[in-house]
Parts: structure tokens; C-alpha cells; sequence
């Protein structure tokens, strides 16, 4: 049976990412696919995974998240991947199965999350650049404090 493993950052109805991730579940075990929803979070080296609909849990090192029985299941299918920027949650799906990435915000090209520069109440039409670090400060477009401004930014490098 073919597998779609969802990760996202919660497994609570939150926003528009959590009421498609829901409303998807049933649509795709219609058409004959395995279908579940993954909450995943990390602190650290330390990594919280749960499901759902509550078929397993875990909470471990990130260092043995590829030994995990998770990731014996979602090395089963496909990883689909919402709201998750974390570079190193990234690289750890990547290398225990393939994984495709839906954009439902503007994380992925702009470290203030928003293309929007809120000093001048205008679109940034600006591809995402070194400019951005001084724009977070000019045009107000992102969190200046550097210890969430460097890594917004770095996130949206990779």
C-alpha cells in the first residue's frame, strides 16, 4: 500500500496548514493510500515525534532518530513536509526517505515570514538576500533581535 507520512510542527487544528493536513487524511485512504499525520519538534539534540491519531510516540535523541521504529515507518512512504524549516529536522527525513515539501507560508523565501515590510505597509518584491538583515531594521519586515533574526534568516538559506 502506498504511504504519505505528513510532518508538521503540531498535530492540533491551529491554522490553514493543520485544517488541510485533517481534511486531506480521508481524501487520500479514499484513493487507496496510507495516510498519516506527524507532529514533530525538537529542543536541541533532544526529538518529539507523535502521530495523530495516536499510533505511536517518541521522544529521543536526534541521534537515533534513524534507528527509531518512526522512521522504520516512514521509510515506508513518502515524507510530505508542512511547516517545518528546521534545517537539521530536514536533513534527518531526507536521509531516511524521500520528502517533498508544501509551501503554505512565505518561510521558505523570506526570513520575516510576512513579504512584507510593515514601516512602509507595502509588499517586499525583493528576492530574499543579505538585504533582508537590514531591511528587519529599515522597514520593519522581520524580528531584529539578532538571536531570531541571524537564524530566520539562515532558515531561509537553506
Amino acid at each position: 500500500m502506498k504511504s504519505v507520512i505528513h510532518v508538521n510542527d503540531k498535530i492540533t487544528i491551529a491554522g490553514g496548514v493543520e485544517v488541510y493536513v485533517s481534511q486531506i487524511q480521508p481524501l487520500l485512504i479514499e484513493l487507496g493510500w496510507r495516510s498519516e499525520w506527524v507532529g514533530m519538534s525538537r529542543s536541541g539534540q533532544r526529538l518529539k515525534i507523535v502521530s495523530y491519531n495516536k499510533k505511536f510516540a517518541w521522544d529521543g535523541l536526534l541521534r537515533d532518530f534513524s534507528s527509531s521504529p518512526v522512521a522504520e515507518f516512514m521509510r515506508e512512504g513518502l515524507v510530505h513536509l508542512h511547516s517545518i524549516s528546521d534545517p537539521v529536522l530536514i536533513r534527518a527525513l531526507l536521509e531516511i526517505a524521500p520528502v517533498v515539501r508544501t509551501m503554505h507560508e512565505p518561510r521558505m523565501f523570506c526570513p520575516g515570514h510576512g513579504k512584507f515590510w510593515a514601516k512602509d505597509e507595502q509588499a517586499c518584491t525583493i528576492p530574499a538576500g543579505l538585504h533582508c538583515l537590514l531591511h528587519a531594521y529599515t522597514k520593519k519586515c522581520c524580528n531584529r533581535h539578532p538571536k531570531r533574526l541571524i537564524p530566520a534568516y539562515q532558515n531561509t538559506r537553506f
